[in-house]
């Protein structure tokens, strides 16, 4: 995994894209770039984006019970919310849902659940 300054144009342009539509919706949104992937949020972080070839996959802050909320705000588009394979870890559990962005499309319809 890449970084934002050292990742494809592609999922640069959609990370960037994402900011853009949450800074639309909430005053003072940033993002954070680290060494393997962007943290979006205002003071504390709700999603954490990682570059990948062509693409992002943003994980969710939440809980599992999240899950129902979280597909039912998704039932009318084209992007999945898709859960981890296993949560033992302490960041698993902060983070149990994650999206598969790889549009522009995808990107605006992942705006409600990080909102």
């Amino acid at each position: 995994m890449a970084g934002h300054k050292t990742c494809s144009q592609a999922s640069r342009s959609l990370c960037d894209l994402l900011l853009s539509q949450l800074k639309r919706e909430i005053s003072g949104v940033d993002r954070h770039e680290a060494l393997k992937c962007c943290s979006l949020g205002i003071t504390t972080r709700f999603a954490y984006a990682y570059h990948r070839r062509g693409g992002l996959r943003v994980y969710l802050y939440g809980k599992e019970t999240d899950g129902p909320f979280l597909t039912e705000l998704t039932r009318n588009g084209s992007i999945e919310v898709a859960q981890r394979r296993t949560t033992k870890s302490a960041w698993a559990q902060l983070s149990p849902y994650y999206l598969e962005l790889d549009s522009e499309r995808a990107v605006r319809e992942a705006k409600p659940l990080l909102l």
